[in-house]
């Protein structure tokens, strides 16, 4: 097999049925803590005469050290010397090789994924989507942690969560595969944690991409956003054949002057039909300006963001690149340029709504234009999420590991790219305005506040709410 590269962010989700395994463990650990026979042993050393123990993993570990040196980004801040025989687990030793990347803040990505979970990867999805992969089963709603909050953010039409009466804007209190009667027993254990929106997501709240070897049926307390009472609902997976990732609109200015707006959650190459439609229709329409909402958009496949860039500009000069990536010291590993497609649009203005889940792919769109468009972008909302880099997924020879390594970076036509701090980065060209996402109504409707801030500088060139810090 082949390294894979990968510019999506992580995923972040784990499977829902992980809150009963952590349960078990839990009460596991406090068996471990009650007592019970000790061991007779009381040195560690071998008995005299025999052979050290080998090492299981001394061969991942071989490969890792020598996949590392010849492949990370960052080989300036890789220790000289490593002894392996110091080192406990493969886990340990990536901890040890990009230590100082990630202590300032370079590298939050180099990771070990189990083969299994590997494939079912954001990379590894956007690879096999259109392919004829099975239809994915889900709960069909996405969360954010709000604070200490877990709130709905969006509701996918015709699926389990939107029957059930889910909304946009709902906080779910506590979540189990095991009955309504649990959820009291949950909920008391969220609210006695440190940090109980956090063990909530971790355990697989969020509901896209839960599958049903874990459960077809969900049960969630929730505290709805409309009448702000406490209900208590059963929640049914369903196939998700095709998903719902681009929304496009057209939203009227008035004088003729028509706004076009593109909600793009994910970069997936299933995408790319649906993408060519709506900008056929942008064309049809006469549309010059553009609300681009990436706001939940963590990132995807670069093909997909290259053809969004590609949509964007009809008339590209000769040689206008999109982006470069970058390997180790620099060095050009490739370069993308502009190339008109028979549906894309002349741009004048282009508003960019960003949170701080846009990442990854999704922020290399916003330093892709800024060249060519510089005080006609604006960002609207809030810091993104800091992500210029991507990674190759090297399978781990005779193991269960894919390491997932970082091991280029992004950069735009002026060769700008370390935003690891977020855009907009120091220096950023176009124009930026702060604004809080609002739940009280879907992105797109003209009184959401995103949405409404976008079209208030593409109309009037001002900025309501002031400059995103």
């Amino acid at each position: 097999m082949l390294p894979t590269p990968d510019l999506a962010f992580p995923n972040r989700s784990l499977r829902a049925g992980h809150l009963l395994v952590w349960c078990f463990v839990a009460l596991g650990l406090l068996l471990a803590c009650g007592g019970g026979g000790s061991s007779q042993g009381t040195s560690g050393s071998q008995p005299s005469g025999s052979q050290p123990t080998p090492d299981p993993s001394a061969k991942e570990k071989a490969f890792i050290l020598k996949t590392v040196r010849e492949h990370y980004l960052f080989p300036e801040d890789l220790p000289a010397q490593v002894d392996l025989g110091q080192v406990a687990t493969p886990q340990n030793l990536l901890e040890v090789l990009t230590r100082k990347a990630v202590d300032a803040g370079r590298d939050r990505w180099s990771r070990l994924v189990g083969r299994a979970a590997s494939k079912e990867s954001e990379g590894q999805d956007l690879e096999d989507a259109g392919n004829g992969v099975e239809p994915e089963q889900g709960f069909g709603f996405f969360h954010e942690v709000i604070g200490k909050k877990v709130i709905v953010t969006e509701v996918l039409p015709g699926s389990g969560a939107s029957r059930a009466g889910l909304r946009r804007g709902d906080e779910i209190l506590a979540f189990t595969r095991a009955s309504l009667g649990n959820l009291d027993q949950i909920q008391d254990l969220l609210q006695k944690s440190p940090n109980p929106a956090a063990v909530l997501a971790a355990v697989g709240a969020k509901g896209w991409g839960a599958t049903a070897s874990g459960g077809s049926v969900g049960y969630f307390r929730i505290q709805s956003a409309v009448t702000g009472r406490r209900v208590d609902c059963t929640v049914t997976q369903t196939p998700i054949p095709s998903y719902a990732g681009i929304h496009s609109a057209h939203l009227d200015l008035g004088g003729g002057r028509k706004v076009g707006y593109l909600r793009f959650r994910e970069f997936r190459i299933a995408e790319a039909p649906r993408l060519r439609v709506a900008f056929a229709h942008f064309k049809h329409e006469g549309v010059r300006d553009l609300v681009l909402d990436l706001r939940y958009n963590s990132g995807g496949d670069s093909a997909i963001r290259e053809l969004l860039l590609n949509l964007l500009r009809d008339h590209p000069a000769p040689g206008d690149i999109v982006v470069q990536q970058l390997g180790p010291g620099g060095k050009v590993q490739k370069t993308v340029g502009f190339q008109a497609q028979p549906e894309s649009i002349g741009l004048h203005k282009i508003a960019i709504i960003v949170s701080g889940d846009s990442a990854s792919a999704s922020e290399a769109t916003v330093k892709a234009l800024e060249p060519y468009c510089h005080q006609n972008l604006a960002l609207v909302g809030a810091r993104t999420g800091g992500k210029p880099v991507g990674q190759t997924v090297f399978p781990v020879p005779g193991s269960q590991w894919d390491l997932w390594l970082t091991t280029f970076r992004v950069v735009n036509k002026e060769g700008r790219g370390d935003w690891y701090g977020g855009l907009p980065d120091p220096g950023f060209q176009g124009v930026t305005a702060a604004c809080a996402d609002d739940l009280a109504h879907l992105p797109g409707d003209r009184q959401e506040a995103c949405t409404q801030a976008a079209l208030e500088w593409i109309a009037h060139g001002t900025v309501p709410h002031g400059p995103i810090p």
